[in-house]
């Protein structure tokens, strides 16, 4: 019977998505299980598997992304921690583009100011990264350089001078 119930899920868009999470929980890839719940709920803003996953999961997801962005900070590897900080930019985003009626069964909410905080740290990150990328020989490193405050301008086209650099 539980075998023809998760097939049975598995043929609808939000059940992939819901059985995908439930895998990366399974992993430890809280931040992939937060992604699939949500899209999952875009689908469908009520489905129960998908609302119990999400509360489930979300905090320890912020918890063990918000870890490994210290981890990362502290190696000192500037484009690995911009990709990390920018995770974050992303949980929030796409958890941010639920219905109301959705945020109404899930027991957390989502700030704005936590969406601007992580946007212009994501800026910031990928400005510093450009900025002390070395080393400068080829065209490659300089094309690295400019995908860097070309992310950097994305999240926050007004931070310091990213239009001029970019």
């Amino acid at each position: 019977i539980l075998i023809s119930i998760s097939s049975c899920r598995s043929l609808t868009t939000k059940g992939r998505s819901v059985n995908s999470a439930e895998k990366y929980m399974k992993s430890g890839n809280y931040y992939g299980a937060v992604l699939e719940f949500s899209n999952a709920l875009i689908n469908d803003y009520d489905y129960k598997p998908a609302i119990e996953g999400l509360n489930e999961v979300y905090y320890e997801a912020i918890e063990r992304q918000k870890n490994q962005i210290y981890d990362v900070k502290q190696i000192g590897n500037l484009i690995n921690y911009a990709n990390e900080v920018e995770k974050m930019v992303l949980l929030y985003r796409n958890i941010s583009r639920l219905r109301p009626e959705t945020f109404a069964l899930l027991n957390f909410k989502v700030e704005p100011e936590d969406i601007r905080t992580w946007t212009l740290e994501t800026s910031k990150a990928y400005y510093e990264a450009a900025k002390n990328y070395n080393p400068r020989q080829t065209s490659f490193d300089y094309k690295t350089i400019n995908k860097l405050y070309k992310k950097s301008y994305d999240y926050n086209p007004r931070y310091l001078d990213v239009f001029e650099k970019y």
